[in-house]
């Protein structure tokens, strides 16, 4: 008689599984020590080990700039961990990174309060100091944020260019771009002001160069766009100025910075009825800008229309009348004219004028040597502010306030020319734009 086939059935299976416990029970009964060693350790990991899990993973995401998932891992950090001085601190830097600086400083005293270490208290603060242009508070801190920028390199370059460049210090400035080139290449913001470094520096070959390099990476970047035509008319390339002009008059078709600049190129090319042309047809967006006025009545005179000419001079002076340099064009339509104002004094506040003028290129060059000091910047603000512009000479003011924050005459000036600045510097306000 032969042998049976096997049996597959439901008893079989039975049997298996009664086999694999009693397996089970004879490994824990021999391993015992080990297992529950085990269970212990994945317990402890999971209940212990998690916060540092969320806490590297919070600042895994801080530092790579993905906010969002930061968040997320901060709020499982925050529930799984019973010490908060850690959690306040990434909510502070996670606000900074945001923007938010009112609530990054909220949280970074809590952070103090919750015995967080201080030198990265301190360090934190200086960064926050930079991003609102609290300059003053953080003169000291500067060289070791520089040297230890980490994630918040972005800040802490832009914060020091912008001082540097308020102060006259541009060679540091020039030194720090570049730090800032090397820390985020792929990016254009940096470019943008070497830029304006360069533009300060009046070099005007690697004012380009810096504008068309960040333009290769935000190709309708209207700063950098308006920066390179500025730059090409500066080297008399007045119709690449041009396309560029045009260009920016498509993106922005409000800027009348971009409208005037136009009729500017036409001017300097020759095509005074092309400049006359764009002028008129935005008309009423530059009506009330003086340096379009003085540009019309220019085209004006080019074209023998001199009338026009000295109308559109009166207005722009109507509109900026400390403009010593645009009286001194008024002057020139009036004698093409043959009659006029009072010649006598016009010409007697334009010669008092260009004297002003001359001290101002003097105090410039010193400033170059001297950069922080205030007396020397006060100075050039009030003659700034008496023979060209006022809005200029507020800058500048505001300048002093930043170099010497306790400079009496400056802060009185302010106070009664400025009120809304209430004794404070603002931080877009004080980086000059234009060099002597």
């Amino acid at each position: 008689m032969g042998s049976l086939p096997p049996q597959h059935g439901v008893g079989s299976e039975q049997r298996t599984a009664r086999l694999s416990f009693g397996n089970l029970r004879l490994f824990f009964a021999k391993h015992k020590t080990v297992v529950i060693f085990c269970l212990v350790v994945i317990f402890i990991f999971s209940v212990l080990g998690f916060p540092y899990v969320a806490s590297w993973q919070t600042k895994i995401m801080l530092d790579a700039g993905r906010l969002d998932d930061a968040q997320w891992w901060l709020t499982l950090y925050e529930w799984s961990e019973k010490s908060q001085a850690q959690a306040a601190f990434y909510r502070s830097t996670l606000a900074s990174r945001r923007g938010d600086i009112q609530k990054a400083d909220q949280w970074l005293k809590t952070a103090a309060d919750l015995g967080y270490p201080k030198n990265e208290i301190k360090r934190s603060w200086g960064i926050l100091r930079a991003r609102v242009g609290d300059f003053a508070a953080i003169q000291n801190q500067w060289k070791e944020l520089l040297e230890h920028p980490g994630a918040d390199g972005e800040s802490i370059y832009r914060g020091f260019i912008v001082f540097a460049l308020a102060t006259g210090l541009l060679d540091d400035a020039e030194k720090v771009v570049a730090l800032w080139q090397a820390y985020a290449p792929q990016q254009a913001e940096p470019y943008r002001y070497a830029g304006l470094i360069y533009s300060l520096k009046n070099d005007w070959p690697e004012a380009i160069h810096a504008y068309e390099q960040g333009l290769s990476f935000a190709s309708n970047d209207e700063d950098m766009i308006a920066g390179l035509a500025e730059s090409y008319m500066k080297q008399l390339q007045f119709e690449k100025a041009l396309l560029l002009w045009q260009k920016l008059h498509a993106i922005a078709p409000h800027s009348v910075q971009a409208v005037t600049s136009q009729a500017d190129c036409h001017s300097k090319l020759g095509e005074s009825g092309e400049g006359e042309k764009v002028l008129k047809k935005s008309y009423s967006l530059v009506e009330h800008d003086p340096q379009a006025m003085s540009i019309l009545g220019r085209v004006y005179l080019e074209q023998g229309k001199v009338q026009d000419s000295i109308e559109a001079y009166e207005k722009s002076i109507s509109l900026q009348p400390e403009d010593i340099a645009v009286k001194r064009d008024l002057l020139h339509a009036y004698r093409v004219a043959g009659t006029g104002g009072d010649l006598t004094k016009i010409e007697a506040q334009v010669l008092e004028g260009q004297i002003a003028l001359e001290n101002m290129k003097e105090i410039s060059n010193k400033l170059s040597q001297q950069p922080l000091n205030a007396d020397l910047r006060y100075q050039l603000a009030m003659l700034t502010w008496k023979w060209k512009s006022h809005d200029e000479g507020l800058r500048w003011l505001r300048v002093v306030l930043l170099t010497d924050p306790t400079h009496e005459k400056a802060r009185q000036f302010l106070k009664k020319h400025a009120p809304e600045d209430r004794g404070r510097q603002k931080v877009l306000d004080i980086v000059p734009t234009k060099s002597f």
